[in-house]
């Protein structure tokens, strides 16, 4: 099973689109892009070899030459996404995923930390 989840942010930088996959075992895959903002120069562009974690560290992601990125076997629980790049900002990214097969994963959006939820995205 397939789910999309758009994340839309007015920040320099976004992570956009998110595509989870449930395993057999119950655990999930999440795919995903680091792109630039509508209006923002070309020359920031491509996102290359850039570090994304998973609750600083218990998963770990390096972008490609493309700005895609993917975390494998994820358990069920509630994580915080973050990019860790010295250039550019990213917001946060809080991720909820429950092994109920009907219940989809949810994102929230914080545009820095500490910040108020700023969307959720299911």
């Amino acid at each position: 099973m397939t789910l999309l989840l758009l994340i839309i942010a007015t920040l320099l930088s976004i992570i956009s689109p998110i595509n989870a996959r449930r395993d057999i075992d119950d655990t999930i895959s999440f795919t995903g892009s680091l792109v630039i903002s509508p209006g923002n120069p070309p020359e920031y562009r491509p996102y290359t070899n850039i570090h994304v974690t998973l609750n600083a560290g218990e998963y770990n992601a390096l972008s490609n030459s493309t700005g895609g990125f993917t975390f494998y076997n994820v358990k069920p629980g509630v994580y915080n996404m973050e990019v860790l790049d010295t250039l550019h900002h990213f917001p946060q990214i809080r991720m909820k995923y429950n092994a109920t097969a009907d219940e989809p994963v949810t994102c929230n959006l914080y545009p820095y930390a500490g910040a108020p939820q700023r969307e959720e995205v299911r």
